[in-house]
């Protein structure tokens, strides 16, 4: 061995001489087996706390208690359609056309029904330049599931809506093949034409332009309340 490799050679044989020399005689037998018993045991915890289903365990334990997650915002309330149904009731409109402004009220407080995919609705308005009307309103109404008279002294008055589209309609309600709805919008004598035999909106026939109501917009929720309940009568049959 050379001498610098023979220095640290006797270095090292000094130090564990001095380690030895301590061991044997520093520490009474008792005290230096206790220390030696403590050593194991802290090596052993600390080699189970290096275990990461340990650590996991123990962080969970410590941990503060997550609260409870908020009821979610978008449950769906009552009568609210979760998805579209698999086809729309076919919805047939029949008014006189001095009644055309209440129509199209009619028209927008369903078109969150229509939205939903809940009905399909189809007035003259449809109809387009070049169209056979006749045709085009005679297939409607032998197609329709749901026919909506706006009734109104102008309505009896018309011979159309009279004579054509409310015969149509009547035969086929009295074949099952249709529901018949007549809706008052104006005070008349309704009760005496052949709608008076059929169950009328809003509620008890009060006409939408009355003083029973305190704005149109009341009679046609309650119209549109009682239409929805219809509707998915139809599509749960």
């Amino acid at each position: 061995i050379g001498t610098a490799g023979g220095g640290l050679f006797r270095g090292e044989l000094q130090r564990r001489a001095l380690v030895a020399d301590t061991v044997a005689n520093g520490f009474p037998s008792g005290q230096f087996i206790a220390i030696v018993a403590f050593v194991i045991v802290a090596l052993g915890a600390a080699s189970v706390w290096m275990r990461p289903g340990h650590r996991k365990a123990a962080a969970a334990a410590g941990a503060a208690p997550r609260p409870a997650a908020p009821a979610s915002a978008s449950a769906e309330p009552s009568g609210r359609v979760e998805t579209p149904p698999e086809r729309a009731v076919r919805v047939f409109i029949s008014y006189a056309h001095e009644d055309h402004e209440l129509r199209e009220e009619l028209g927008e407080h369903l078109s969150l029904m229509r939205r939903q995919g809940l009905i399909q609705i189809w007035t003259d308005e449809r109809l387009l330049a070049g169209d056979r009307w006749g045709r085009e309103i005679d297939e409607n109404l032998a197609d329709a599931e749901v026919m909506i008279f706006l009734v109104s002294a102008d309505f009896l008055a018309s011979r159309y809506c009279m004579e054509m589209e409310l015969v149509v309609a009547l035969e086929r309600e009295s074949q099952g093949s249709t529901r018949v709805v007549p809706i008052i919008v104006r005070p008349c004598d309704w009760q005496s034409s052949p709608l008076g035999r059929f169950e009328a909106l809003p509620d008890g026939g009060k006409p939408i332009v009355s003083r029973e109501w305190d704005s149109r917009d009341e009679a046609f929720e309650n119209i549109t309340k009682r239409l929805r309940v219809l509707v998915i009568k139809l599509l749960e049959s």
